[in-house]
């Protein structure tokens, strides 16, 4: 994965769904599900960069914030928890990931216990989990992530997720009455996929098949194969190359730009971002899959996922109709242990405001607007206004500077 989440990408999710392709070979777990004295349980959670993060528990850890993810086929720890734990792997796998130059290796743990909710309220026991590093993941965002947990989530619940009041709920029994609109998803290697329409420029309709990925803090990933294929989507449309980034294997190089719209069902969405990865392993790798559709979508409405029924439902928010935003800085930022509080700057994207202030790789952020930094996820938006001026205050080889970044629109 990658600082990508500012533009959206989760590279950990094409990276993971590599290795996941190969985990479906695996016996599926025996799965017991328990929501404590009631059929319904809403819980309260975070909404940092589009993700959902709850309070988690694998077997008997103390509480982790983990993400609530529909692209991962299984839950995903990191190492350092499944050291403290003592887990012992059943097997393991090697995570050949979008990236060049390097392979994961993912333990493989079975018989494993899940539970979310502040006092453990909705569990789900006998579950198969990986392991593999995803610190990236807090350096992207300056929260601490500690497990995405996954697919069997939903396959055991109805999960009604509502980001503008950062609650989800989790049902299990009889159906219940839900408003919204219902589109037919379908279930690949246990991940719900969604037929959608690209709009080109010129108005023509292209039909489209995408991964629904609510791990994925932007609005789309495309496959490069299947845009060779459909060359209007991007005509008219200027590409905007970024640094390298890192992802599962190594770095890996990325375009971004914003294409017309995307219709979801009855609902139409004006200039999503979307980044384009000059790879194309993975799911990434099927002409016939136009790729991801993010959280940055997903979180303009309140979705009832109902896989047994195989819809996603659809109520509009207040989010539904406002702009795209994207990064108007060229600035990425990543943060750094202990307590993802310190900001360096990792990269800087050349002729952009950031480079044209004066601001370089390596360069620790100590004031915003004059102001101590705010964490990253926050600093995030506002460095995604046109417009705007950010005073920033940097340390370079132990001397403070301070600039000024104009922002402005680069997709």
């Amino acid at each position: 994965m990658i600082h990508y989440y500012r533009f959206f990408l989760s590279c950990r999710h094409i990276g993971q769904l590599i290795l996941l392709v190969a985990l479906l070979v695996l016996p599926r777990p025996t799965l017991s599900q328990a929501i404590t004295g009631t059929k319904s349980e809403t819980i309260k959670v975070e909404v940092i960069r589009n993700l959902i993060v709850m309070p988690g528990y694998v077997n008997n850890s103390p509480r982790m914030d983990v993400v609530l993810d529909t692209g991962s086929s299984v839950s995903v720890l990191g190492p350092q928890w499944a050291a403290e734990l003592k887990l012992e792997p059943a097997t393991s796998s090697k995570s050949a990931g979008l990236g060049k130059g390097q392979d994961e290796t993912a333990q493989i743990y079975r018989g494993v216990s899940l539970a979310w909710g502040i006092d453990k309220t909705v569990i789900l026991d006998g579950q198969v989990i990986e392991s593999l590093p995803i610190d990236y993941v807090s350096q992207q965002t300056g929260h601490q992530v500690s497990a995405f947990f996954g697919s069997s989530l939903f396959q055991n619940f109805r999960v009604r997720v509502n980001y503008e009041e950062s609650e989800v709920t989790f049902t299990s029994g009889d159906k219940p009455v839900i408003s919204g609109t219902a589109i037919p998803i379908e279930l690949y290697g246990d991940a719900p996929f969604v037929e959608a329409v690209l709009e080109t420029a010129s108005g023509e309709k292209v039909p489209a098949r995408f991964l629904l990925d609510s791990g994925t803090t932007g609005d789309l990933i495309l496959n490069k194969n299947f845009l060779n294929e459909h060359p209007s989507i991007v005509t008219g449309h200027p590409w905007v190359p970024v640094p390298t980034v890192t992802a599962v294997g190594g770095a890996i190089a990325i375009k971004k730009l914003r294409i017309s719209g995307l219709d979801l069902g009855p609902f139409h969405l004006t200039g999503p971002v979307a980044a384009v990865p000059d790879e194309v392993l993975g799911v990434l790798g099927n002409h016939g899959i136009a790729g991801f559709i993010g959280a940055g979508i997903l979180s303009r409405f309140t979705i009832d996922w109902n896989y047994r029924a195989l819809t996603m439902t659809l109520t509009p928010n207040r989010l539904y109709g406002a702009p795209f935003e994207a990064d108007c800085s060229g600035l990425r930022l990543v943060a750094e242990k202990p307590d993802w509080k310190t900001l360096r700057v990792e990269a800087v994207t050349p002729g952009g405001p950031a480079a044209v202030a004066g601001v370089q790789a390596r360069d620790i952020l100590q004031k915003v607007n004059g102001a101590a930094p705010p964490p990253l996820y926050e600093l995030e938006k506002l460095l995604a206004h046109p417009g705007s001026p950010v005073v920033i205050t940097i340390l370079r080889s132990g001397k403070q500077r301070t600039m000024t970044i104009h922002l402005r629109q680069l997709v």
